[in-house]
């Protein structure tokens, strides 16, 4: 038994079909990669510690030497 999918569904999830789990569409997308990266371990950190009852406090960046 073979099972047909349309067109319209594949092309739908190849080409950026997110806006129907998380609403992000196709420009959405970041693109700078290690950015995007770091925005989205730091967020999940976040939640992770209020889960856990702690509260992440961003540590002050010293500035680098030339």
């Amino acid at each position: 038994m073979s099972v047909q999918i349309p067109a319209d569904f594949n092309e739908e999830a190849v080409l950026g079909g997110g806006t129907k789990l998380g609403e992000r569409g196709f420009s959405d997308f970041c693109t700078d990669y290690e950015q995007c990266y770091r925005e989205r371990t730091v967020n999940n950190l976040h939640k992770r510690a209020q889960q856990l009852g702690f509260e992440l406090i961003p540590q002050p960046q010293a500035n680098a030497v030339s």
